[in-house]
């Protein structure tokens, strides 16, 4: 989360800023589950409603992500 790197285990928890450049990449042997919040989230029901389509239809679109929702994949 910017430019610093957390570890986490099982039941941890960590808040983010909004505007802090963040990503999550689970290392573990094992798959993780993640519970995500955003607040005040006035733009998540679409992001989430144009993630869900582009998952179902099998095309994603990353390009079209970062543009209407200033994202940034790496």
């Amino acid at each position: 989360m910017g430019d610093e790197v957390f570890e986490m285990g099982v039941g941890d928890s960590i808040h983010c800023p909004r505007g802090t450049s963040h990503f999550i990449k689970n290392i573990g042997k094992t798959d993780a589950k993640l519970i995500s919040y955003i607040f005040p989230g006035d733009w998540a029901e679409e992001f989430f409603e144009e993630t869900s389509r582009q998952v179902k239809a099998g095309k994603v679109d990353l390009q079209l992500m970062e543009e209407k929702f200033g994202l940034v994949y790496l």
